[in-house]
């Protein structure tokens, strides 16, 4: 009985997750996204996306390379070379 229950809710779930991913894909259409991209692509862009953030915010915490490179960066230039320095970073993931 909670074993069928559990299966029905898990199962709602998982529809209103396939509804909602299948709007995303049609705002992105209507916006002028990529024509043809599918559901379970635009997801997986999403959780890429999601797993590119929170690596940087990791590191501009103050841990790898990325927060020695960007954040004590003394230069001439100040400023614009801290940010040539972000983006060479980001370039390379």
């Amino acid at each position: 009985m909670v074993y069928s229950m559990f299966v029905m809710l898990h199962q709602q779930v998982e529809e209103r997750k396939r509804k909602y991913w299948g709007l995303a894909v049609q705002t992105l259409h209507a916006a002028g996204g990529p024509p043809g991209r599918t559901a379970e692509a635009v997801k997986r862009k999403w959780q890429d996306l999601k797993v590119k953030a929170n690596k940087l915010e990791s590191q501009a915490k103050g841990t790898g390379k990325f927060y020695h490179n960007f954040m004590e960066q003394k230069t001439e230039n100040g400023q614009a070379k801290k940010e040539q320095n972000y983006f060479k970073m980001v370039d390379r993931q």
